[in-house]
C-alpha cells in the first residue's frame, strides 16, 4: 500500500487525510495518509523519514518554502511547494494550490471581474497572487509590507500591488492568513467594503471563521477553503497516481465532504 503524509506545524485541525481517502475510494485504490505536525527543529528529520518510507507528501504552513533546498527538482514557479513526489529516493516538488484555488472558483461560480484583495503574504498568498495576476488587478495586504512587496518582485507580477486602503474598494477579498484558525479576525477595520461581493477564506476548519461570519451578517457571499483543499488534493493524486475522477464523482465527493465537515 502506498503511503503519503501532510507535514506542517500545529496542523491537528487538518482534514487532508479524510479528503485523500475520499479521493482514493472514488478512484478504487488503497493508500495510507498520515498527518505529521512537526516543530522546526524536527523538519530535517521528518524529511529524511518521509524520503525513506513514503511515496510522497504534502506540505502546509510554515514549510512551503523551507522544503526547497531538499528538492532534486522543483516544478513550482512561485517559490512555494505544497506537493512532493518521491522517485528513486529523490524529492520532486510541485504546487497544486494554484490550480486547486482556480478550480474552486469555478465550483463556487465566483467570477473575478474586479479588484481583488489578498490578506497575507505566505505560501498560499504567493500562489494565489501568481494565478490571479493574469486576470485581475490584485492587491496584497500584510502587516509586514516588505513581505507583500517581495511576492510582487520575486514573481515579477505585472498587475499586483501593495494594498493602499485609501484608494482600494475590492470586489473580492481572499483571506490567505492563518488568522481564523483561532477565531481571530483577518479583515482590517479600515478596508472599504462598498463594492465587496465575495469573501473567500482559504481556511476550512473552522467552517465559519470570523471573516465569514462578518460577511454572513452583512449578506455578502462567503465561502471557505474546503473546495480548494479538495481540488489541490486531487491534483496531488494526479501527480502521484495518475488519478482522474469524473465530474459526477467530483461533485459527489465534495457533497459528502461538505456534509461531514
Amino acid at each position: 500500500m502506498k503511503k503519503y503524509a501532510l507535514i506542517g506545524r500545529n496542523i491537528g485541525y487538518s482534514f487532508s487525510a479524510l479528503v485523500h481517502q475520499e479521493i482514493a475510494t472514488g478512484a478504487e485504490i488503497e493508500l495510507e495518509y498520515t498527518i505529521m505536525s512537526i516543530e522546526p527543529e524536527g523538519f530535517v528529520a521528518a524529511i529524511n523519514r518521509l524520503k525513506s518510507g513514503f511515496d510522497g507528501f504534502n506540505i502546509t504552513k510554515p514549510y512551503k518554502s523551507d522544503i526547497l533546498p531538499y528538492l532534486y527538482k522543483n516544478n513550482s514557479v512561485t517559490g512555494a511547494v505544497n506537493t512532493v513526489d518521491i522517485k528513486n529516493n529523490e524529492l520532486i516538488g510541485y504546487n497544486t494550490d494554484g490550480t486547486g484555488f482556480l478550480k474552486s472558483l469555478v465550483y463556487h461560480n465566483i467570477k473575478v471581474d474586479g479588484d481583488v484583495l489578498i490578506l497575507g503574504a505566505g505560501g498560499a498568498a504567493r500562489t494565489i497572487a501568481y494565478e490571479l495576476d493574469k486576470i485581475a488587478d490584485v492587491f496584497i495586504y500584510n502587516r509586514t509590507t516588505e513581505k507583500a512587496k517581495s511576492i510582487i518582485d520575486d514573481l515579477k507580477l505585472k498587475n499586483t500591488y501593495v494594498a493602499d486602503f485609501d484608494k482600494l474598494s475590492p470586489k473580492l477579498v481572499i483571506n490567505a492568513t492563518t488568522l481564523g484558525y483561532n477565531h481571530e479576525m483577518s479583515l482590517p477595520d479600515y478596508v472599504k467594503t462598498d463594492k465587496l461581493e465575495t469573501v473567500y477564506d482559504t481556511i476550512y476548519n473552522p467552517k465559519v471563521t470570523p471573516i465569514i461570519d462578518w460577511a454572513n451578517k452583512r449578506e455578502i457571499r462567503a465561502v471557505n477553503g474546503l473546495a480548494m483543499l479538495f481540488f489541490q488534493a486531487l491534483d496531488a493524486q494526479k501527480i502521484w497516481n495518475g488519478i482522474n475522477l469524473s465530474q459526477s464523482q467530483i461533485l459527489e465527493i465534495l457533497k459528502n465532504l461538505e456534509a461531514r465537515i
